[in-house]
């Protein structure tokens, strides 16, 4: 096990500021290009709202304590605030929302190369639309923050198991067959 300090945190540096911030310009222009709304949630949290939530994520999370004895985490993910900040304030669930994002994410995280206890995250968040012309307006928006970033060759996963249901029940497959594909995975 090895043993973690601040000192594994990272500085970032002026060269590596201007690239975020050109990131960060760049990436906002396609999402107001389709009509998002860009926000930023509290860098502060619930931790119980968390922990109930996303359980995995108990021992990723930054966590400290507030004035009045409340254990809070530091924002380990957007959509949640987001989404319940949204409820409040637009009460029509059928109001067609857009909102964007580029906002730092508190929580420990390994990659390939590279670990730490936070990283910068940009996404978007559609309500109110249900169609998948909406989905394919999400993809396309990370289709061309991708392009925009200078990166081409893409290669888009869709992990979601709507549209396996959708795909297979396209195919007009029998139960039978239907049930051998479902084994198959």
């Amino acid at each position: 096990m090895m043993t973690k300090t601040l000192d594994d945190m990272k500085m970032v540096h002026e060269e590596e500021m201007q690239n975020y911030d050109r990131m960060q310009e760049t990436v906002t222009r396609v999402m107001h290009r389709h009509g998002c709304k860009i926000i930023q949630t509290l860098a502060f949290e619930e931790y119980d709202t968390y922990s109930r939530l996303f359980p995995q994520l108990k021992r990723e999370m930054v966590k400290t304590i507030d004035t009045d004895g409340q254990v809070l985490v530091m924002r380990p993910d957007v959509t949640v605030p987001l989404v319940r900040t949204v409820a409040r304030a637009y009460p029509d669930p059928h109001q067609l929302l857009k909102f964007g994002y580029v906002s730092t994410v508190f929580r420990e995280f390994f990659g390939k190369s590279t670990h730490g206890k936070y990283f910068t995250q940009s996404g978007v968040e559609v309500l109110g639309d249900p169609t998948a012309e909406c989905d394919g307006e999400v993809i396309v928006m990370a289709l061309e923050f991708l392009e925009s970033l200078g990166i081409t060759d893409v290669r888009i996963d869709l992990g979601n198991v709507f549209y396996m249901h959708a795909l297979f029940g396209s195919l007009g497959l029998r139960d039978e067959e239907l049930a051998l594909v479902n084994r198959e995975r």
